[in-house]
């Protein structure tokens, strides 16, 4: 990509969302990182080095950052971009989860679980439009100073495994990662006249706390947890810098991660709805 070397990413106190900063920042990126945990965000950058330079990199903007507070997102973007002079890529990675018995699950759980995985993903990515606009009338459709066509700005989004179909003790959680697929799907659609692409990044169950919270999957038993935050880190700065069409069409949204999940993928797309049905069935035991 030509210019596209600003971040902000949500989530980044720890696990796949730390592990993406980290990324981003050894590719010399200038990056943004937010989390409602602000003590555990502020610390612990210290060992990460610049691929280019050898020098030590840091965040140039650490904010505290509740996803579902939409004026709270104004202010974080703004403050980033008066730092940094623009916004290029935008990580939608903060996300929860709780698992057990649909019925037994407290309604304010499963309200915060739609309020932090969807609307905050909605709050995001419209705050962060105006500022992807301005990055993407630069680059999108348009030309470099040697004549290589200029990338979009771009949204990632952390999605699931679990979007690919309705899944037996994490049914709210799968719910919102379907939403999630979709809002990127249709912004994607919707945005490319601005110059701005949106993308989702999809593993199963990944090796971070949130997999402790979802035990009453079965999946996370009959799967296991194979899947490194670096793994996901470096899918999440692919969809960031991968040229956005091939052959001079759009390329695909979706990047499905790790061998288990591009045949759940695949396989759900090949056979009748019906043996799709019992592999899911079969996994949630």
């Amino acid at each position: 990509m030509t210019s596209q070397t600003t971040v902000f990413i949500t989530g980044a106190a720890r696990g796949i969302g730390r592990a993406t900063a980290e990324t981003f920042l050894r590719h010399g990126w200038t990056v943004g990182v937010s989390d409602v945990d602000v003590d555990a965000l502020a610390t612990g950058w210290e060992h990460v080095t610049d691929l280019r330079t050898g020098r030590p990199r840091r965040p140039v903007v650490t904010t505290r950052l509740d996803v579902t507070d939409r004026s709270g997102w104004d202010r974080a973007l703004d403050e980033f971009v008066a730092v940094a002079g623009s916004l290029t890529v935008l990580v939608n990675n903060a996300g929860t989860i709780v698992s057990g018995p649909f019925e037994e699950l407290s309604w304010e759980s499963q309200s915060r679980l739609v309020d932090i995985n969807v609307k905050g993903v909605l709050a995001g990515s419209q705050a962060a439009f105006n500022h992807l606009r301005v990055a993407g009338a630069r680059g999108g459709g348009g030309k470099g100073a040697v004549g290589a066509e200029r990338e979009p700005a771009r949204i990632v989004t952390m999605c699931s495994a679990s979007a690919f179909y309705g899944q037996s003790g994490i049914v709210t959680y799968a719910a919102t990662k379907s939403a999630v697929q979709s809002i990127t799907e249709g912004l994607d659609l919707e945005w490319l006249r601005f110059g701005i692409r949106a993308f989702c990044v999809s593993p199963l169950w990944v090796r971070t706390a949130l997999v402790d919270d979802a035990q009453a999957a079965g999946s996370v038993s009959a799967l296991g947890v194979r899947l490194s935050t670096e793994t996901i880190a470096a899918a999440v700065y692919r969809q960031a810098t991968q040229p956005s069409r091939v052959l001079g069409v759009p390329r695909g949204v979706n990047r499905v991660v790790g061998v288990q999940t591009r045949a759940l993928y695949h396989a759900g797309r090949l056979v009748p709805q019906v043996v799709a049905r019992a592999v899911a069935s079969r996994l949630g035991r």
